[in-house]
């Protein structure tokens, strides 16, 4: 009687978590979001003007939410606002040659990088 208790004790259990899909971002994906965005601003605003070369400044924010979208997978809708507040983000100093052409770019190349990084 003991060995049966003990042999339906002792099987493994598995959890199979592949197949299930996220139902969104957790509370950590937006923090490391919010943390990654914000890091890109500072970087843009502080940095970018030493490392100016032949006119152009290096800009973070791109960097930044691309790093986010590939870390975090998150849906296409998802990818999309998250450039919508990078390519707002890029407004907040008005010191652009072109202003408001940010915020689409900034769509179109969050939506460029969140259909390559959940296509794997």
């Amino acid at each position: 009687m003991t060995q049966n208790a003990t042999a339906a004790t002792a099987q493994k259990r598995i959890v199979a978590t592949e197949g299930q899909e996220k139902a969104g971002l957790t509370t950590q994906d937006l923090i490391l979001i919010a943390v990654l965005l914000a890091a890109g601003a500072v970087l843009k605003l502080t940095v970018a003007s030493f490392l100016s070369f032949a006119g152009m400044k290096p800009n973070f924010v791109i960097a930044m939410y691309c790093l986010a979208i590939i870390l975090t997978r998150p849906k296409i809708g998802q990818a999309i606002l998250i450039g919508l507040l990078a390519g707002l983000m890029c407004q907040i100093p008005m010191l652009n040659a072109t202003p408001l052409v940010n915020i689409p770019s900034e769509i179109l190349g969050a939506l460029a990088c969140g259909c390559s990084s959940t296509s794997r």
